[in-house]
């Protein structure tokens, strides 16, 4: 695909508005049920691959609601990483991941909270993760972890951000490991 000579881009009249107290305690994922329209998602991609690459939107295997499921098709010996668009947290407060899935052959899938800084660097790396069991049976799972308020130990915690990452270790086969209703809240 040749895209044709570069050209110039603007933006005009761009406004930012500062979530309200309301809207945190919302699903903070846009799109977590992938039914959008979109091929691909909007808030995810792969980390050390192409971006989308083994990660599509595919017609739901028999999900609960919905008509659509975020598929991962990771290949057999690949380690698997997909990460999230930034979300906001509140040093503080609880947040949660909670989503549903399933796999083609039973695999353990790794849930991160990954509070990595764009901005604040230095300290600690603040993470948390859960492995969830996965089997060929749709199952909600989650994640509740208490955000710190030290600063000074974890100074990405000033950016108020931080990613949901999903790994699958490398497996001897193939794979098909469907998600849906991903969410992403802060709770008291």
């Amino acid at each position: 695909m040749n895209p044709g000579s570069g050209g110039n881009v603007f933006i005009r009249n761009a406004a930012l508005t500062p979530v309200l107290p309301a809207e945190l305690e919302q699903n903070l994922l846009p799109d977590g049920d992938f039914e959008s329209g979109n091929t691909r998602p909007a808030n995810f991609f792969r980390v050390n691959a192409a971006p989308f690459e083994g990660i599509n939107i595919v017609p739901s295997p028999a999900f609960l609601s919905g008509c659509r499921s975020l598929e991962l098709h990771p290949k057999a010996g690949e380690k698997f990483t997909m990460e999230s668009i930034y979300l906001p947290i509140v040093p503080g407060r609880k947040v949660n991941m909670i989503f549903w899935a399933k796999a083609e052959h039973p695999a353990v899938l790794r849930g991160i909270i990954n509070f990595s800084a764009r901005i604040h660097k230095g300290g600690k790396h603040l993470y948390a993760s859960a492995n969830f069991k996965l089997n060929e049976q749709w199952q909600q799972y989650s994640f509740r972890f208490d955000v710190p308020t030290d600063t000074a130990a974890y100074p990405a915690l000033l950016d108020r951000m931080a990613k949901l990452q999903y790994n699958l270790s490398p497996a001897e086969q193939e794979n098909r490991i469907f998600l849906d209703n991903i969410e992403f809240r802060i709770e008291e």
